[in-house]
Parts: C-alpha cells; structure tokens; sequence
C-alpha cells in the first residue's frame, strides 16, 4: 500500500501543509494540503477524497480541487464522509455563497462532484482498498479508518484523544502494518489538549498500551509552536516505535 504524506501539519505556516495523504496516487485521505502538495496532473487523478470530519484544517484544500479540475474529469470526484460531515460540507462550504456548489456544476446529471456517505464500522471499497469507518474522541464526530488490501492493513486515528475502539480493532488486525496518530500539542498543554480532544507525548503513550501490535507509529497533526517541545519529548521518552511523519515523504506498507 502506497502512501504519500502530503501534509502532517496541525497548523498553517509557510512550508508547512495540512492534514492530507495519498493512498495509491487517487485516494485523498483527509484534504487539508491537497492543492498545496499536487500538480495540476497529479490533482486530475484524484477521484475520492475522504473527510474524516468537520474541521477546516482537515477539508480546506477540497473546493480549491474542484475548481481546478473542474471540466478536466470525465467522472465526478467522489467525497465521502459521515452524515454530518456531509450535511455541513453542503450547508457550509458548497453553499453557492461560501464556494459554487459542484454537485450541480455543470450540470446535476454530470457534476463535478458527488457526495457518498459512510456510517461507523461499516466497511466501504475504492478500487482494491477496504476502508472501515471506526468513531474517535474528538469535539466534533470524527472518524478514524482502517484501511485493507491485499497486502495488510493501516490505521488512521485522525484527531482523537484518548478512545477504545480503535485500538480494539486494530489488535484484531492480523497483518497491521502501521498506525498513523497524533499528537497536536506538547507535554505542557495537556489541559488544552483533553478540552480540545487531541494527544500530548504524554497522552500518546498512555493510549499505545492499548496497542497489542508492535507495528510502527507515526504520528502527524503536532502544532507548528509545539513540533520542537514534541521532538524532544519523544526523544526523551525513548518511545522506540513512535517517529513523526515526514511531509513529501512516500511509505509504502
């Protein structure tokens, strides 16, 4: 399973994307740093774009998409998401205030793109992928996702704070090869982080004995103004299986 980073960051500053990775060059996990990591090529052969939830930092770069491959597909670009990621995307972002509605551009019998919506737990298929939606702990409905082929399986928690059953169905996963976490703040803002439904190194550790597997973690999501605190907690820590992702980076599972 190819994988393409092309943003970890839980904030916006220059060199720096969001939330956004790349399953088999076609599939967008999330879509915080879609159009900011992509050629206008390689944004042409993104088909499904998966929002995990509501949050900007996790659907931004989805509009901006869709204008610019607006009439240079032959099949709409299909977005999946859970009811209320949905119904808001429509209500909020695909308004024809905020940005033109491309579910009817352009035209409602061939648009630009098309809404497909996902529950918790029940397994849906793009290609020769198997995604499983499984419900996280955030401030807003969030799912994470176990994703299957042929040759195993990974883990997207997307933003979460301490959860269960994610973990569970990850320790029943017989080929595992990765979990992909967060942590969006260091040590020091563990208070904001609880509130707020995210990690610290601290909580991070915490959760992991919950993981059975001994299966890299990667994490994603720190904050631009915690990321050297997070570094140097993690090295500190000596969690021996916990490495940050790296942006631009492809990992192949």
């Amino acid at each position: 399973m190819k994988l393409r980073v092309l943003g970890c960051s839980g904030g916006s500053v220059r060199g720096r994307f969001l939330s956004c990775f790349l399953l088999e060059d076609r599939v967008s996990l999330d879509a915080g740093g879609l159009t900011n990591a992509l050629t206008l090529k390689e944004q042409q052969g993104v088909g499904h774009v998966i929002v995990s939830h509501t949050h900007l930092d996790h659907n931004c770069g989805l509009p901006f998409l869709l204008d610019n491959v607006f009439g240079d597909v032959s099949e709409p670009v299909m977005v999946y998401g859970t009811h209320t990621v949905i119904e808001s995307l429509k209500a909020h972002m695909f308004n024809g205030d905020l940005w033109p509605d491309f579910t009817q551009l352009p035209s409602a019998d061939a648009p630009t793109m098309r809404f497909q919506e996902i529950e918790a737990e029940k397994p849906f298929v793009i290609g020769d992928l198997t995604f499983t939606p499984i419900e996280v702990e955030h401030l807003t409905p969030t799912v994470g996702l176990l994703i299957e082929n042929k040759d195993g399986a990974i883990l997207y928690t997307s933003d979460t704070g301490p959860t269960d059953r994610i973990w569970q169905l990850a320790n029943a996963q017989d080929n595992l090869k990765a979990v992909i976490t967060e942590i969006s703040f260091s040590n020091a803002g563990g208070a904001l982080a609880e509130a707020s439904g995210h990690m610290t190194p601290d909580i991070l550790a915490e959760e992991l004995k919950k993981l059975t597997k001994d299966v890299p973690v990667l994490v994603t999501h720190t904050k631009p103004g915690h990321l050297h605190l997070i570094e140097q907690e993690l090295e500190d820590m000596n969690l021996a299986r916990v490495e940050l992702l790296e942006q631009g980076k492809t990992y192949n599972f």
